[in-house]
């Protein structure tokens, strides 16, 4: 029998049984048995794209600010959990640089070369793990996941009024979340320094 302990975060095994829930699925206790039935393998396999999708954006949790230096061949390679490079402002010229990940390297798109003679202060935007994200951010994604695997199976769970109303709050919480890590002057469309 399944218990989950509602004073504990949000796992990836309830957030899976969560989907199969909305699939009409029994639920599993062990991720180890993701591969034992299509059912469990699409929730997985969704949840795992929902988690990499929410945080293409970037948010305070996944998008470090850090200098970069060129190794010794010009080029800037970055680890694989890397989704995106945003420039900082103060950083660079904009009518002769424009930082862009390619393949895992930075690139100039003004010139088309990866060769950096300076270094480079850039936000990167990453992927973490779903465990790793903030609990606002992995109900979020566990509650999109579900109502999309249900619609999958034409299941119409997710158009629930439980459901729409756990959904909105999850998404208040998270935008909360990311107001209070990275204040706006509502005033100004630039946001206050950290």
């Amino acid at each position: 029998m399944l218990t989950f302990n509602p004073l504990l975060p949000t796992n990836t095994l309830e957030a899976v049984n969560l989907a199969l829930h909305y699939m009409r699925e029994p639920p599993v206790d062990d991720l180890a048995l993701i591969n034992t039935s299509y059912a469990v393998q699409t929730a997985y396999a969704s949840l795992m794209s929902q988690t990499r999708a929410e945080q293409t954006p970037g948010w305070f949790f996944n998008s470090p600010t850090k200098t970069f230096t060129p190794d010794v061949s010009g080029q800037i390679v970055f680890d694989t959990n890397v989704m995106d490079v945003i420039a900082d402002r103060e950083d660079i010229v904009l009518e002769q640089c424009i930082p862009v990940l390619v393949g895992g390297k930075l690139m100039n798109a003004y010139d088309g070369s990866y060769t950096w003679s300076r270094p480079m202060k850039l936000k990167t935007v990453i992927v973490v793990a779903f465990e790793a994200m903030p609990e606002p951010f992995k109900r979020y994604v566990a509650l999109k996941n579900a109502a999309l695997c249900g619609l999958g199976v034409a299941e119409d769970i997710a158009l629930s009024d439980f459901h729409q109303r756990e959904f909105l709050k999850a998404e208040a919480e998270r935008m909360e979340l990311e107001l209070r890590a990275n204040p706006v002057n509502f005033n100004s469309t630039i946001p206050s320094p950290r």
